[in-house]
């Protein structure tokens, strides 16, 4: 065996230890007929040769007007896997995204392929899937893509640390389940240390001297207290695309990442990922 064949066998095995074993799944066969459709899409315009960011742009623009809907990961519990290609919110539009263009760029075709990439990509490193396990703060999610070499944080002129317990006091008060309750408590621990994380970034006015390139996933950090951001995307053309909560759909805006920054009085930045 070629050393370079070797090591991907070996990179291979060291990624299929690390995802979780016990994934229970949820999706219906209409999820796994728009994978299929994707894929065929992929492969029929060659985006499996293209650089990934841009399959990431064109995988996110066959998604536009698909309908913008909240909460579809917290429909059932205990947690399950849950997949759904039909509707998005702003968090599971980068991660079923993200999750198709790396199986098209590694040609992982399959279906059971996505589920795994899509639970390495939701889930703590090496974690059960379990609802204190999935990555609730975006700020969970970019550290543990950068740990997971999905991504790397493009470091800016700014820092950003929140004291994060929105999740928490949201629904620790008002939960009655035993187990929930535990879990929310271990979500607790979470944002205890998340709380004392910062990350590099780029306010609003030092926006304009970032160098960003299509298919960087964008953050836009919160002023609200006890949330660390606010919104989500994928650069694209100085504007991004994203889950629109306004509009309610999968769209491009379209005013420009620097004027829509300070626009929203909640944005304080942005942190930028840019995918390997």
């Amino acid at each position: 065996m070629q050393r370079r064949e070797f090591l991907k066998t070996i990179i291979g095995s060291c990624l299929l230890a690390v995802v979780p074993q016990n994934l229970v799944w949820a999706w219906s066969k209409t999820d796994e007929k728009i994978f299929a459709e994707k894929i065929d899409f992929a492969y029929s315009n060659g985006l499996n040769k293209l650089p990934i960011n841009q399959i990431i742009i064109q995988i996110a623009k066959s998604f536009i007007a698909s309908p913008y809907t909240e909460k579809t990961l917290d429909t059932i519990y205990p947690e399950k896997l849950i997949i759904n290609l039909r509707e998005f919110d702003c968090v599971t539009f980068i991660e079923n995204v993200l999750a198709l263009s790396l199986c098209i760029h590694q040609q992982k075709n399959q279906f059971a392929d996505f589920k795994h990439k899509l639970a390495f990509i939701r889930y703590r490193l090496g974690g059960q899937i379990s609802y204190s396990n999935r990555l609730h703060y975006f700020t969970d999610w970019l550290l543990e893509a950068e740990k997971k070499n999905i991504l790397c944080l493009i470091n800016g002129f700014d820092f950003f640390q929140k004291d994060l317990y929105l999740l928490r006091k949201s629904q620790l008060a008002q939960e009655k389940n035993p187990s929930k309750i535990q879990e929310l408590q271990k979500i607790q621990m979470i944002e205890k240390k998340l709380s004392q994380k910062s990350l590099s970034g780029f306010s609003c006015s030092s926006l304009p001297k970032a160098t960003l390139q299509d298919g960087d996933i964008i953050g836009f950090a919160s002023n609200i207290a006890g949330l660390d951001f606010n919104h989500t995307a994928f650069y694209y053309q100085e504007s991004f695309i994203h889950a629109s909560s306004v509009n309610k759909q999968i769209e491009i805006n379209k005013q420009k990442l620097i004027d829509y920054c300070p626009k929203i009085k909640r944005n304080s930045g942005v942190i930028i990922g840019r995918v390997l």
